[in-house]
């Protein structure tokens, strides 16, 4: 979160490890859509 507009000294933001969050939290993200697509074939083919 950032700080208010009003603080005297901002925060340092290192925007490469945010970066490299959303690469995770997206390859995560991929990972759950295609254990999801997975497992409904998996119940169709009985």
């Amino acid at each position: 979160m950032p700080p208010k507009s009003n603080t005297a000294t901002p925060w340092e933001c290192d925007f490469y490890h945010y970066e490299e969050r959303h690469v995770v939290e997206c390859f995560f993200n991929k990972l759950k859509q295609f254990r999801g697509i997975a497992t409904r074939y998996d119940k169709h083919n009985h």
